[in-house]
């Protein structure tokens, strides 16, 4: 059977995951993954990658283009079986064979209602479209009916943080990010009362001609780093959730946007006690730094991710199974 796996293209996180999925998947399946042109990531040398053009456009007010998939061309679609689309729902109005895996829709969160969207929910429920969301972050309303819950994909690595040293700070790489408090962020840890900690700040609050003190480190998510993490203090994408929930990583929210997903999953965080969320920038890193030197809630907050629902490829692979088993008794009763 052949996959092929479409990221949406906005920062790295639905790249990140699908990746992630892919390089599970490829001991089961053929895969061929859609990669827009100026993203690179790490894939299983037997995966298939077809370079195309990016897939998501953010417009004025927060309208978004999504005619992407007029420019998916025929040949894109060859032998494979079943598209799996990761937030990109517009798929579907071209393809019938095809899983989307969300947490949430880009219309839902900027609630956008046009005609476009109401028809793309009729083609979900006439094609009887299946989600594949998270078991704690899915938040999807266009399908609720066809939606399946699934876990944390991987395995929940186990790493005594405790001993680590550092403090990551991450607005994340969409194009939605947090201009406003962007600039300040570099002054505020640069003050005496934080230079006792090591921060590591992602690439969007580091200007290239910043003369960084001792205690800042450009942050570049491997593994390597993410061994000196203890706590997190971030804009809660999902990406960013996962990679810390794996590792028991305390998750502070800053929530500076209005954004329904980061509120959504700041408080998802704050209901399973592995963080708490704020919307004053140096409140939530004076919370953060207390939480980095209680060692108790650290160990509770660890305690709490390895009990998480891990291996949530597990669940996809069942929900693909089940897919190829439908089609294959639809194509028996067919003949």
């Amino acid at each position: 059977m052949k996959l092929g796996i479409i990221p949406c293209s906005n920062g790295m996180g639905h790249v990140v995951r699908s990746a992630k999925l892919a390089n599970i998947l490829i001991k089961n399946y053929k895969i061929v993954f859609f990669l827009s042109k100026k993203i690179k990531i790490n894939l299983n040398k037997k995966i298939i990658v077809k370079k195309v053009s990016e897939n998501f456009r953010i417009k004025r007010n927060y309208k978004y283009s999504v005619n992407w998939y007029k420019n998916f061309k025929n040949n894109y679609y060859d032998n494979i079986d079943l598209f799996i689309s990761d937030n990109l729902p517009e798929i579907i109005l071209i393809k019938k064979n095809v899983l989307i895996y969300a947490n949430f829709f880009w219309h839902e969160i900027f609630n956008i209602q046009n005609t476009f969207f109401k028809n793309l929910k009729k083609e979900f429920s006439k094609k009887k479209i299946k989600i594949i969301s998270n078991y704690l972050f899915g938040n999807t309303k266009i399908s609720k009916k066809n939606t399946y819950s699934v876990g944390f994909v991987g395995k929940y690595k186990k790493i005594d943080i405790t001993k680590k040293k550092g403090i990551l700070i991450s607005l994340g790489t969409s194009i939605i990010g947090y201009t406003d408090i962007s600039k300040s962020i570099l002054k505020i840890i640069s003050q005496k009362e934080f230079l006792d900690y090591e921060f590591y700040l992602d690439k969007k609050l580091i200007n290239n001609n910043t003369i960084l003190t001792k205690n800042i480190k450009k942050a570049d998510f491997s593994e390597n780093m993410f061994k000196n993490i203890r706590v997190a203090f971030v804009k809660p994408g999902f990406g960013t959730i996962h990679d810390c929930l794996e590792r028991g990583i305390p998750i502070n929210s800053y929530l500076s946007s209005k954004n329904k997903e980061f509120i959504h999953n700041a408080k998802i965080l704050k209901k399973i006690k592995v963080g708490n969320y704020f919307l004053d920038f140096k409140k939530g890193l004076k919370n953060t730094i207390d939480v980095f030197n209680n060692i108790k809630k650290i160990k509770e907050v660890n305690k709490t991710c390895k009990s998480l629902r891990w291996n949530g490829e597990k669940d996809i692979k069942k929900i693909i199974k089940k897919y190829k088993k439908d089609i294959n008794n639809k194509n028996l009763y067919l003949n």
